[in-house]
């Protein structure tokens, strides 16, 4: 610019050009239900919310469900493999006293069954999870609250006033709109939406986010087996979709606890592989089994988790052992040793007929009215229950491990974050030990793996989780979906490939509507040249020399024609060799002769 008025003048000219800069590998979206779906007035339902923290995931979210069991009498003779074939997790079969007798002293054996009487939800322990395994930032999307999930995963029975049958919402005070004058036609309300058709709203609400790199839904487990592998297939139709990002998903009924079930003609990894589709294998990863973990401690179930038929069986079974204990006294007045023994004995079954007694009260309590003090009598009378009933004590445990039975992909998010960062997203996420994790609900042999490892009619390989002695429980398998490809069989592959796509896409928008000639040709070349030297110094590109590792080309004549020019295109042709894992060493030994 040419100057016009006396003076000295500054111009600052740059000394470096754009450079590369690698974007966030491991931020994962999780979808399922929430305590609740609105903060401050505002609607979080179905909006990607950015958390990063389980604090802060509290704080927009709450916490999880509180779910409630009951015990069920199993017949003599009864096969118990097939109590709750239709549930997620199988119910806990155990033997404790008969709950219409109380007796500290004597026992009468009975079998009994564990089972959810509510909804199992797992959105908030599988954050827990994943916080707990090395997980930072991630994205929550809540399809709705608890209290608007359709129960046990069944959709809404839809009804027709028309038809005779009025719909609950399309009453008013026992009478139709139409008797009272209010309906405007034959317009009928909008049914609600399937749990399905949440989930995939949530999926595409995410075609907005450029952040997310990993997609997990744990509470699709909820839904009937069909429709769990429609979402799975939409998963993985999104994430082709971008190109930057992966599903991880579980095995639906994955939580198996005999290896023989593998063996069957029909078992949850053929349904796997049958219900996942052949399209877009490559993006998709899956686990198996579930895993048993600590996520949910002692302190976090009480007889708050029993039904309200559970506890008036305790309740029931005190004050008919307050009853016998009278007796006992009364028959023993003339016999003064067997009177002291009775009175104690009666002492003791009282103030626990007395503690049940408050138990039944506490447990009525509307959860509006739970502060804190409630909270502190609920632990109190939960202590004095373990100490002196100890069926309650094992029932307890029982539901704990029960509500610790989690889907592992969660988990597996948390890994690939602290992978990423420890190690970069070249290493595989394999051979790494989980936390908070007991072991997995299925001891696996090698033969057992090798079948989920290799699938030569589809290619859908699945990674395994195994317990090693001395070593913990470790993830041992980095394989897609997409096993039989030579391109894309490894996980640190596809999402290395993902994360040197989109970094040089983002520096190359800087480029746009640049002049496309020589000069911007060579910074660009430049500039992806230095960002690939750097990645193969670090070894994410194997190679002896940057020659070998990786290539550039960009130019008229090479990656350009005259007509891609004048119709606006500029080609990049970049090559890279991605380090691949070691997944089978093979060791040779062999026999010298002795040479002195």
């Amino acid at each position: 610019m040419e100057q016009q008025t006396p003076g000295v003048y500054i111009n600052e000219i740059n000394a470096f050009p754009n450079s590369v800069v690698e974007v966030a590998t491991a931020v994962p979206v999780f979808i399922g239900y929430t305590a609740q779906a609105s903060y401050n007035g505002e609607d979080l339902a179905n909006k990607p919310q950015r958390v990063t923290s389980l604090k802060e995931f509290v704080t927009y979210f709450g916490y999880g469900a509180t779910t409630v069991f009951d015990l069920n009498e199993v017949p003599a003779g009864t096969d118990v493999a097939t109590l709750g074939a239709e549930l997620a997790v199988r119910p806990v079969v155990m033997q404790i006293n008969k709950l219409e007798n109380y007796n500290p002293d004597t026992t009468t054996l009975a079998k009994y069954a564990l089972t959810p009487a509510s909804d199992i939800y797992y959105l908030y322990n599988s954050v827990r999870l994943f916080y707990q395994n090395g997980g930072a930032t991630c994205y929550i999307i809540s399809i709705g609250a608890y209290t608007e999930a359709v129960p046990n995963g069944t959709q809404n029975q839809e009804t027709d006033t028309v038809g005779g049958t009025a719909n609950a919402a399309d009453t008013t005070d026992g009478k139709t709109k139409k008797d009272t004058g209010t309906d405007t036609g034959d317009q009928k309300a909008t049914p609600p939406k399937s749990e399905k058709d949440k989930f995939m709203d949530a999926i595409n609400s995410l075609i907005y986010e450029q952040e997310p790199t990993m997609l997990v839904c744990p509470d699709a487990l909820r839904l009937a087996k069909d429709e769990y592998y429609d979402v799975a297939k939409a998963m993985l139709g999104h994430c082709n979709a971008t190109q930057s990002r992966v599903a991880l998903l579980d095995v639906y009924n994955g939580a198996v606890t005999s290896p023989l079930t593998l063996n069957q003609a029909e078992n949850p990894v053929t349904d796997f592989r049958n219900g996942v589709s052949t399209n877009y294998l490559k993006y998709g990863v899956g686990y198996f089994p579930w895993v048993q973990t600590t996520v949910v401690g002692n302190i976090e179930t009480s007889f708050l988790n029993l039904t309200p038929a559970l506890l008036k069986k305790f309740s029931d079974a005190a004050a008919a052992a307050v009853e016998a204990v009278a007796k006992a006294v009364e028959a023993a007045a003339d016999k003064p040793a067997e009177k002291a023994v009775a009175v104690a004995r009666q002492r003791f079954i009282k103030d626990y007929a007395g503690v049940v007694e408050r138990v039944g009260a506490l447990a009525k309590t509307a959860p509006e009215s739970r502060d804190t003090a409630f909270v502190l009598d609920v632990i109190r009378e939960h202590n004095a229950l373990m100490a002196s009933n100890r069926d309650y004590s094992r029932l307890i445990d029982n539901i704990t491990r029960y509500q610790n039975t989690l889907p592992v992909a969660a988990a597996m998010a948390g890994v690939y974050t602290a992978v990423d960062t420890n190690r970069g997203v070249w290493k595989a996420p394999a051979n790494v030990g989980l936390n908070g994790v007991v072991a997995p609900t299925v001891n696996l042999s090698d033969n057992d793996q090798a079948r989920l490892n290799v699938d030569a009619a589809t290619g859908k390989s699945l990674n395994a989780i195994r317990p090693f002695p001395g070593q913990g429980v470790l993830v041992w398998g980095a394989r897609t979906l997409d096993g039989n490809s030579q391109d894309w069989k490894y996980v640190n592959v596809r999402r290395t490939m993902i994360m040197l796509e989109q970094s040089i896409k983002l520096a190359a928008r800087a480029y746009v509507f640049e002049p496309n000639d020589a000069n911007t040709w060579v910074t660009v070349q430049s500039m992806i040249n230095n960002f690939l030297f750097n990645l193969w110094k670090q070894g994410a590109l194997a190679g002896s020399k940057p020659d070998d590792a990786y290539s550039v080309a960009v130019g008229l004549g090479t990656t350009m024609t005259a007509d891609d020019i004048l119709n606006g295109y500029m080609n990049v042709f970049v090559k890279v060799a991605i380090s691949r894992p070691a997944e089978f060493i093979v060791l040779s030994f062999q026999q010298q002769m002795q040479k002195s």
